[in-house]
């Protein structure tokens, strides 16, 4: 039954003694009993004074950890926020007059032409150069066009003697040919 009826029990109350023929019960029941999800082992743990005294000295350096952390984080942020506070820097501005702000205008707009005027001369320069570009461009294609013209008439030249050789020695073929067949048909057939 106490099997059957298992739980996860994480806290127990202090004191509680089990006879050790319980205990010895309990465990033999537990190795022969599937675990909880049938996958994991059964734990047992005994808690004897030593233990306990160790388990509470590391709840309590735990703590001193922790609250030593909080207050190291807390002397950052304080010495941070000093930082932040001392390059804050104020201006202040005192009301301008009328005359002051005329000039302020005034050479604000010279500046803007001034700007304008140097936007306009690079655009100039820019379209110079892009029209010298173009130009050298299409006189670059020019001369090799030329020189592409002159290259097929050079292998036209040299494809036309080529032809003019083959047609001579077409021609002396056939001429050797035929000084053969006359010189065949010149001499006497013997006599059968």
């Amino acid at each position: 039954r106490l099997i059957e009826a298992r739980r996860d029990m994480r806290h127990f109350a202090a004191g509680a003694r089990v006879e050790p023929a319980t205990r010895q019960r309990l465990f033999e029941a537990a190795h022969c009993a599937p675990s909880v999800g049938l996958m994991q082992p059964w734990r047992f743990l005994r808690v004897t004074e030593v233990r306990r005294l160790e388990l509470e000295a590391r709840d309590i350096e735990r703590e001193v950890r922790t609250r030593s952390a909080q207050a190291r984080r807390a002397e950052k942020q304080r010495a941070a926020d000093e930082r932040r506070l001392k390059s804050i820097e104020m201006s202040v501005k005192t009301r301008e007059t009328e005359q002051a702000l005329s000039r302020q205008r005034d050479q604000e707009a010279r500046e803007r032409a001034q700007k304008d005027a140097d936007a306009e001369a690079r655009a100039r320069l820019k379209a110079q150069e892009t029209a010298r570009k173009d130009a050298e461009q299409a006189a670059g294609r020019q001369r090799e066009d030329a020189r592409a013209a002159e290259r097929a008439a050079d292998q036209r030249r040299h494809a036309d003697k080529i032809d003019e050789r083959v047609r001579r020695k077409e021609a002396q073929r056939v001429q050797r040919e035929a000084e053969a067949a006359a010189k065949a048909a010149a001499q006497p057939q013997p006599a059968q």
